[in-house]
């Protein structure tokens, strides 16, 4: 029943699962924009590490945006689904080779 997410971190997140897994679930998110969260979480949606005004100002946007948690679901899906991480891990791969090769 809840209408966001936040993920208010001070320290750099790897990865931020808990945010990916709001988002993969339709719940719109609000963090910190620190670590790796700036990768997965929308910039409207990211606020200045320690500060409540900033996190507060991104609650809002994200609670005023109806299309938020459609967007949250996408994003996290482009991102983080199986078939995304395969094709992204499949051209490192395919990168390596291509430079050993060439060597």
């Amino acid at each position: 029943g809840a209408a966001i997410a936040l993920v208010p971190s001070r320290s750099a997140e790897t990865f931020g699962l808990a945010a990916a897994e709001a988002m993969a679930d339709g719940l719109p998110v609000a963090a910190s924009r620190v670590g790796a969260l700036p990768e997965l979480v929308p910039d409207d949606a990211l606020a200045v590490a320690g500060e409540a005004e900033s996190l507060a100002a991104a609650i809002e946007r994200q609670l005023a945006d109806a299309g938020a948690p459609r967007r949250a679901r996408e994003r996290v899906a482009g991102l983080c689904s199986p078939a995304a991480v395969a094709a992204k891990l499949a051209a490192i791969y395919d990168g390596r080779a291509t430079a050993a090769q060439a060597a």
